[in-house]
């Protein structure tokens, strides 16, 4: 049944594609790049924000493959490469989707010889000059940051009980090379393309190197979903930066909008503390304040602190560096901490959504699990 669904709605969404964007390949070497992805729920505003950018460059658009080292190889391997041929011949799919609203060309970052010298030389220095984490956060390739881009994939890839960085490892190393030769294969694609623009899904992990070399180069560069759209440069490679502007923008506000504004806010929060489900986080399925648990602590003018954790391996830097360069050694640190006081300290973790979040938040179980341990 969810086949049959999931077909049909293909169907729609390519059927009515079609009618929209309608128009052959414009007689031009100008391109779009759009990332190609299985977020469904953003496809209906990418498709539209592709074509403002194709009109308004007088451009074609060019569907690149963007999670390479995160989810896929830096080689193209032979089922890749299959089901890539069926499903671009056969507009199967995502394939089908991405040709209904005007991709004419779908790429894969390929390496080569001239390549893997530039990589070689690069990595060199690397191993050289990167002797910690900090120096790993703020290293940069022709002056372009990508430290953090490589930490937050590396962790993301790995799940790992002990989700922080060992330098020294031969898996680190390898995989710090080929995220060396990934940047390369983008930097040399970007400056022989007359690429236009580019609209990718997220500002972290190796999805956003395409982004961050563009967005240095001055091409107009989008992080764009299913909610929001941001317009990156150099400045601030990172999304929701606008956050460090709510004070200001706040304060503009009329007085008797902000009082309105605050009595909503205590409203929405009185509301999710008590157990109704709310539409602020779209993909948080239900209320993690349904059931009350009561804990006896025996207290004895004792402090009492909480830890919440993080999901240790959901991008530390999406919003830049911090005062830890990542969420393990934040969470180890304040351990130590503990150690050293007669207090009372809390762990708590992401509550349980279920669905397909279940997984992750079962991994950042385990992995406070085996910290608590050692405490």
């Amino acid at each position: 049944i969810k086949l049959i669904n999931n077909l049909s709605s293909f169907r729609k969404i390519i059927k009515l594609n079609k009618k929209i964007f309608k128009g052959q390949p414009k007689k031009t070497k100008n391109e779009i790049l759009i990332e190609f992805n299985n977020f469904a729920a953003a496809h209906v505003s990418l498709s539209y924000c592709a074509n403002i950018l194709k009109n308004k460059h007088n451009a074609n658009l060019t569907a690149y493959t963007g999670h390479v080292l995160l989810s896929y190889p830096l080689k193209e391997n032979l089922i890749k490469k299959i089901k890539s041929f069926f499903g671009k011949a056969f507009s199967i799919n995502f394939f089908g989707v991405y040709k209904s609203f005007g991709i004419n060309k779908f790429y894969y970052p390929k390496i080569n010889n001239h390549i893997k010298k530039l990589a070689d030389h690069t990595y060199e220095k690397f191993l050289k000059d990167i002797n910690n984490l900090r120096q790993l956060e703020n290293f940069k390739i022709k002056k372009i940051l990508m430290g953090d881009l490589l930490y937050d994939t590396y962790l993301k890839k790995n799940y790992s009980l002990t989700p922080t960085i060992n330098l020294n490892t031969n898996e680190f190393k390898k995989f710090a090379y080929d995220f060396i030769c990934l940047f390369y294969i983008w930097d040399h694609y970007i400056n022989t393309k007359n690429i236009k623009a580019i609209i990718t899904s997220h500002a972290v992990y190796t999805i956003a190197v395409p982004a961050r070399i563009c967005a240095r180069k001055k091409i107009e560069t989008y992080i764009l979903t299913h909610e929001q759209i941001w317009k990156l440069k150099d400045l601030h490679p990172n999304e929701r930066y606008e956050v460090k502007k709510f004070k200001k923008i706040f304060k503009k506000i009329k007085m008797d909008k902000q009082k309105k504004l605050k009595e909503l806010a205590k409203e929405r929060l009185e509301a999710r503390l008590k157990g109704t489900y709310t539409s602020d986080y779209g993909y948080i399925t239900k209320s993690p304040f349904g059931i009350n648990k009561k804990i006896k602590i025996n207290k004895k003018k004792k402090n009492i602190f909480v830890i919440a954790t993080h999901d240790f391996v959901d991008a530390p830097h999406a919003m830049g560096h911090s005062l830890f360069p990542d969420y393990y050694q934040w969470f180890t640190y304040l351990c130590e901490i503990s150690k050293k006081t007669e207090d009372i300290w809390l762990v708590k973790n992401h509550p349980d959504f279920g669905g397909d979040y279940a997984k992750y938040i079962q991994y950042e179980r385990d992995v406070t699990n085996n910290v608590c341990s050692k405490y």
